[in-house]
């Protein structure tokens, strides 16, 4: 159903925003709410919707054979369980894996580059964009791991929180400094140029 067909990108969406709010003091319980309703529903369409509505079989669940997109990370387990458990166990092996190969080091650069890569000074806000950059990453799909498909588009919204937070910062450290935020824009905004003409002159379909 409607799950099943949004499952890899809303899901981790959910979960994203349920991190930021973990991390945000005031909003810790909203923060539990939706990362509990991730995990809702991740359950839900792993498990139960293919049994109930798909006509398959629990066996063919437990072994990748079923349940949206799982199939791509089989390289990681035979099921979902199976997938995080390793991905939990391995961190090391899953770190090297995300910055493997010179295909998503040009995705992490257009994704962050045209920002000069300052919500990268935000960490914190960053994290929650960590379910997402793993899908990404880890999908033996390779179109994932570029920035001209809608699969990137979730990131987006940290991405520009993170920028916005450190402006927020910026501007708290140096409130005397009345042309900063002027000159933080057109910077911003030139960079933002250049790397969309970068980015279209380089797009696969050319």
């Amino acid at each position: 159903g409607i799950l099943g067909s949004c499952f890899i990108n809303d899901l981790g969406t959910v979960i994203a925003l349920g991190i930021f709010g973990i991390l945000r003091p005031h909003r810790r319980a909203l923060g539990f709410m939706a990362v509990l309703i991730g995990i809702s529903w991740f359950l839900l369409d792993m498990y139960l919707l293919p049994v109930y509505i798909k006509n398959v079989t629990w066996d063919s669940i437990s072994h990748g054979k079923a349940g949206g997109y799982i199939w791509l990370f089989s390289k990681y387990g035979k099921g979902p369980i199976d997938i995080i458990l390793y991905v939990v166990s391995h961190p090391l092996d899953i770190v090297r894996t995300v910055f493997d190969g010179p295909r998503k080091h040009i995705f992490f650069n257009n994704i962050f580059g045209s920002l000069l890569f300052l919500p990268l000074l935000r960490p914190d806000v960053l994290i929650a964009d960590i379910p997402h950059i793993l899908i990404r990453m880890l999908s033996s799909d390779v179109n994932e791991q570029t920035v001209y498909y809608h699969s990137a588009a979730p990131l987006a919204p940290f991405i520009f929180f993170a920028l916005i937070f450190y402006a927020k910062t910026m501007f708290n450290c140096f409130p005397k400094v009345v042309n900063y935020k002027m000159l933080l824009f057109i910077i911003l905004f030139g960079s933002q140029f250049i790397f969309a003409l970068i980015i279209w002159q380089s797009r696969p379909w050319a």
